[in-house]
């Protein structure tokens, strides 16, 4: 395959929401850590820990993100895809579907506000 030619179709799966000042937490074999949500589909997200601790390829996380006020947290199993300098690709491995329905309604709910600030990005 050529890589110098423009790709004309997109390989995801599901849109992607940008997130402004959305803190999640996550927990390793190891360890629980706060990191920033960059962006998120249904599929997968992007985090960018600050602290500079580092995600291996393969490895496999919890993802808490905390919803509404008063309402149990959502949590997902992922596992690391991609790193890059403070940024790892997690792809939701177990979500259970009430999990997808509720992270999916506070997407839209907070699409363009300023709480979240998720905006869509190309899919």
């Amino acid at each position: 395959m050529d890589t110098n030619k423009t790709r004309k179709y997109s390989r995801r799966k599901a849109f992607r929401f940008s997130c402004h000042e959305f803190a999640i937490r996550y927990r390793t074999a190891y360890d629980e850590r706060d990191a920033q949500l960059i962006n998120i589909s249904t599929t997968g997200c992007l985090l960018r820990d600050g602290k500079g601790h580092e995600l291996a390829v393969g490895e496999k996380i919890l993802l808490i993100f905390p919803l509404w006020d008063g309402t149990p947290p959502v949590e997902s199993n992922g596992t690391v895809v991609r790193v890059r300098d403070n940024d790892a690709a997690i792809h939701f491995k177990i979500i259970e579907q009430d999990a997808v329905k509720n992270l999916r309604l506070f997407i839209f709910q907070n699409q363009g506000t300023g709480g979240t600030s998720l905006t869509q990005t190309a899919k």
